[in-house]
């Protein structure tokens, strides 16, 4: 989830994909991570931003923020989600190649 929550920023820029592997390309230093973990990335990534709807959402309803701090991150939430669901292949395939955990085979 580390991973996922670092990528949803970058997702809102207007070129995520060089972005997402110069990330990736970093944490690929120490982390791994299997086929499974990485064809989930977008589904995280997507739902890393739906938490900040709904930490906005919390905060309006307690009264410690108005909800112009949910409705002014809207669009750009908007924009993420979509960008996430049209380019899953190529952020699943960006990353394949990036991160890898090396599989041992037994003698």
């Amino acid at each position: 989830m580390e991973l996922a929550v670092a990528l949803s920023k970058y997702v809102g820029e207007d070129d995520p994909l060089p972005l997402i592997s110069e990330f990736v390309s970093g944490y690929a230093v120490n982390g791994q991570l299997n086929d499974t973990e990485v064809d989930i990335l977008p589904d995280l990534i997507n739902l890393r931003i739906f938490s900040n709807v709904i930490y906005f959402t919390g905060r309006a309803y307690a009264g410690e923020d108005g909800l112009e701090s949910l409705t002014s991150r809207a669009g750009s939430y908007a924009k993420r989600v979509k960008w996430v669901n049209a380019n899953r292949q190529a952020v699943v395939d960006t990353i394949k190649a990036l991160v890898r955990t090396p599989v041992t085979v037994a003698a």
